[in-house]
């Protein structure tokens, strides 16, 4: 690759994937609001609505909001990048790798923080680009502009 061919990188969320997820996820988010109005009856029934709500809730509200924002995963140019409502300097940025957990994939920013390294990742399956291919621009970009 030569200086000129990559300046910015803009990762998309997959919609279709988002989609998809929002929709399974729903019933589960109203099941939990279901069991919680049924407190009156069993407390046992409440106390898994509660956990149902606590767990997905969140992951919904935050997977829902970054679908309509229209803002990308993450933008990466010279000056790092940015994601995650954070932007880390390519100084505080160790590596940028694939790493498998739990049988998914990940796109992981490792960055140097407070004594330690922080991982900020994204499941691959987000990613509407090929992730081979984003590995080597950001290693590509980072050893450009370090």
């Amino acid at each position: 690759m030569n200086s000129n061919e990559i300046s910015e990188i803009i990762i998309q969320q997959n919609k279709g994937k988002t989609i998809i997820k929002l929709l399974y996820t729903l019933p589960i988010l109203l099941f939990g609001i279901f069991i919680l109005f049924k407190v009156k009856e069993s407390l046992l029934l409440g106390a898994c609505g509660i956990i149902v709500l606590v767990i997905v809730a969140p992951t919904y509200y935050t997977v829902a909001k970054h679908f309509f924002s229209g803002k990308p995963l993450l933008k990466v140019d010279q000056d790092g990048i940015e994601g995650w409502s954070k932007r880390f300097k390519w100084s505080e940025i160790e590596k940028v790798a694939l790493r498998r957990d739990w049988g998914a994939v990940y796109l992981t920013v490792y960055v140097r923080k407070n004594g330690g390294i922080h991982k900020y990742n994204i499941n691959t399956k987000e990613i509407e680009q090929s992730t081979t291919e984003l590995i080597k621009q950001i290693g590509y970009l980072k050893n450009k502009y370090e």
